[in-house]
């Protein structure tokens, strides 16, 4: 809190925006607010000792029914907002105590200048209202997206949808990571994946077009024991069919050092893209390390991703020895303007 904001009128700070008087105020509005223009200061709630408390809550003590939950904001001595609110707390015409205790406390105050009993009720007020306002808060992710470092809303969409990181030491360290799956908690938290959801996570967290292609045909390398050879004697031993026994035609035997499969791969296409963006994509890029998350947190594990960058034509660079351009990833030789986009690079995940 700085010195200027520590002088001003609480009540003038909340209500000068709206040109309405304090009473128009919803404590819940109030103490959001008072909230979020203490940063240094713990949650309302969730401090340890009220001198880390960025506000002050007691009741207003009156014998008639309440028009508003707010009856007056003061600004105290320490600073701090000190809120007399009429919808909460031990006596009123709505209070658990009976209304001649009201009574006994407002002629002590008043007419006696002893406020102790009032203020020994205030303690019981004030620790009740904040624990009601941490409550009320818990469950609203608007508010606690007001301090992501301590977002515990956060936490409970992750558990529900799957993302929740458990390794994560605090729940700072989760929810300052990157946020895509909590965003797409729906699709995470679904049993069934598909490529559309694929596509549509990757094209929001990269801020490019992704296409996902299924079934894609690729060879799977067999281990010297599953493959098939002529001579018994020259078998290894293994666990696979083949090993140690003749092979059964259209069963057992394989032609080949390798398998055709459709079963295990799919192709992910991001692009066109910037060079700027293609490079952070790549193995070793500042983002490189979010798209791999994010894919493996979606992709089953059974399944390979093969990711092709297809890089935008008007962003190609010239070829600049030890300036620009990465053999075998970001460097090309031309002579004229392409006229095509390149989609030459692709790596899997």
């Amino acid at each position: 809190m700085t010195t200027s904001d520590s002088t001003a009128n609480w009540e003038q700070r909340l209500t000068g925006e709206l040109g309405k008087p304090v009473q128009s105020l919803d404590f819940f509005q109030a103490m959001r607010r008072i909230e979020a223009e203490s940063p240094t200061m713990p949650r309302v709630g969730h401090a340890r000792q009220t001198s880390q408390e960025a506000v002050r809550i007691r009741q207003t003590t009156a014998l008639d029914f309440a028009p508003a939950t707010i009856d007056r904001i003061d600004s105290g001595h320490d600073e701090r907002a000190h809120i007399s609110q009429r919808f909460f707390g031990l006596l009123g015409p709505g209070g658990p105590l009976p209304l001649h205790m009201t009574e006994t406390v407002r002629h002590e105050t008043r007419h006696n200048a002893d406020p102790a009993l009032e203020s020994f009720l205030n303690l019981f007020h004030h620790r009740m209202a904040t624990l009601f306002y941490r409550a009320w808060s818990s469950s609203r992710g608007a508010v606690q997206r007001d301090r992501p470092e301590t977002d515990r809303f956060a936490a409970y969409v992750g558990s529900i949808s799957g993302t929740l990181d458990p390794g994560a030491e605090s729940d700072a360290d989760q929810t300052s990571a990157d946020n895509s799956g909590l965003y797409f908690s729906g699709r995470f938290g679904s049993t069934h994946r598909n490529a559309e959801g694929l596509a549509a996570v990757v094209s929001a967290t990269v801020h490019a077009d992704a296409n996902v292609k299924t079934f894609q045909l690729r060879k799977l390398r067999l281990e010297p024991e599953d493959r098939t050879l002529l001579s018994p004697s020259e078998r290894p031993s293994g666990r696979g069919e083949s090993a140690g026994r003749g092979g059964r035609l259209g069963q057992s035997v394989v032609l080949g050092r390798s398998v055709p499969d459709r079963c295990s791969m799919v192709d992910l296409d991001i692009g066109p893209i910037p060079f700027d963006l293609f490079q952070e994509l790549l193995p070793g890029g500042e983002s490189h390390n979010t798209l791999h998350d994010l894919i493996r947190g979606y992709v089953d594990p059974g399944l390979d991703c093969r990711v092709r960058l297809i890089l935008d034509r008007n962003t190609i660079p010239r070829l600049s020895l030890g300036r620009v351009g990465a053999l075998g990833r970001s460097a090309w030789v031309h002579g004229k303007a392409p006229r095509a986009d390149v989609g030459d690079c692709q790596f899997i995940l």
